[in-house]
């Protein structure tokens, strides 16, 4: 991905800041970007060019003038340096990855025969570098560009084919059937062979995590000198039953290694499990 190195490590900043390019705008560039004409796409005036991803569609050739890069769903960044192109040079520090506070805490309660038990935990501040999902959007094999099993991040991006009424694919170059096709579109198009981390994937890391409930009841007393028995209790416990968090990975608790906090390449997410038991004494 470019930049080729995400974190940056510089005395006096903090360890594990990460470091790509900032979107602009919705992050990719629109019809209403262009001048149309003869099926070609031409930057208006005032609107920077870019250098940054490569694309792997030779359909592309045909609907942009010689030298110009962007075209409809083209990844847009900003130009920083002002040399009114998006390249290289226009990455710079994200943001600093390291959570400001972690923790956990408990709860416990009795009520008659029933019994809670619970435990959370926490993450304030901090942040993700999603790569997984940057990986799905932007850094394809030219290869397998169609025929690739993706994530569902790709069913978000930018889309330049469609399919007619006989089943076949076709480039959509009209600017009407192109803005309808992709009214909802949230990331760039998917044709990116050379990959490019971008803020858009540098994701609020913080969360709260239930990680075990166990509800219980014990069966009072009286009833259990009927049938002989001590003590009789049954429960259920569950475990990670549910995460609040902005993360639109699978699982912000992505580890954090020294230098590369927060950095998700496909961590398993944790499973929810449900247990029931029974406890008896004689």
């Amino acid at each position: 991905a470019l930049p080729t190195v995400d974190y940056l490590i510089q005395v006096g900043r903090p360890i594990g800041i990460s470091q790509g390019y900032r979107i602009e705008g919705v992050g990719y560039y629109t019809v209403d970007d262009f001048d149309y004409a003869g099926g070609v796409y031409t930057l208006k005036p005032g609107i920077h060019d870019t250098n940054v991803a490569k694309y792997v569609s030779p359909d592309l050739n045909a609907i942009r003038p010689n030298g110009q890069m962007a075209f409809p769903g083209a990844v847009r960044l900003k130009d920083l340096n002002g040399d009114e192109i998006a390249n290289q040079q226009d990455y710079e520090p994200i943001a600093e990855m390291q959570p400001h506070h972690t923790g956990g805490f408990g709860l416990q309660a009795n009520w008659k025969g029933f019994d809670l038990n619970a435990h959370f935990s926490y993450q304030i501040g901090g942040f993700i570098y999603n790569a997984l999902g940057m990986q799905a959007v932007n850094a394809m094999n030219k290869d397998t560009w169609f025929g690739r099993n993706r994530l569902a991040y790709t069913a978000d991006c930018y889309k330049l084919y469609n399919v007619d009424a006989s089943g076949n694919l076709y480039m959509v170059t009209d600017p009407t059937e192109l803005n309808n096709l992709n009214k909802n579109a949230k990331y760039p198009v998917a044709l990116s062979e050379s990959g490019y981390v971008v803020d858009q994937f540098i994701e609020p890391g913080g969360f709260l995590r239930c990680n075990n409930v166990t509800l219980g009841y014990t069966i009072p007393q009286n009833v259990l000198d009927k049938i002989k028995v001590k003590n009789l209790r049954v429960y259920l416990t569950g475990t990670n039953l549910f995460v609040l968090t902005k993360y639109s990975g699978l699982d912000p608790e992505v580890g954090n290694s020294t230098l590369t906090p927060g950095y998700d390449a496909g961590n398993y997410p944790r499973p929810i499990t449900v247990t029931a038991g029974l406890s008896v004494t004689f």
